[in-house]
């Protein structure tokens, strides 16, 4: 589901932090992470990069525009509110 389907603007920064995510592309080569692999969105950042503790015990900030996740909104401050799933193309 995009913006579009979700009938609004993605959700704020302050909204995202302790939010459940699932990564589903990441542009960096040097990373172990694998689509599918999730993890906590710890901070967004000034310039917007979503920063993860992912499940693996790893931590990567995933650039907008750049790399791709979903965010499940199952979990996290908002639970039971929205869709199952927030899909964003990078825009926090």
């Amino acid at each position: 589901m995009d913006e579009s389907d979700r009938g609004g603007s993605p959700p704020s920064a302050s909204m995202l932090q302790g939010r459940r995510i699932r990564l589903i592309s990441c542009d960096d080569p040097y990373t172990r992470l694998e689509p599918g692999t999730r993890g906590v969105i710890t901070l967004v950042d000034g310039l917007g990069t979503v920063h993860v503790a992912w499940d693996d015990g790893s931590r990567l900030g995933l650039i907008p525009g750049v790399d791709r996740w979903e965010i499940d909104a199952g979990f996290g401050p908002d639970s039971g509110e929205g869709n199952d799933l927030y899909s964003t193309e990078g825009q926090p």
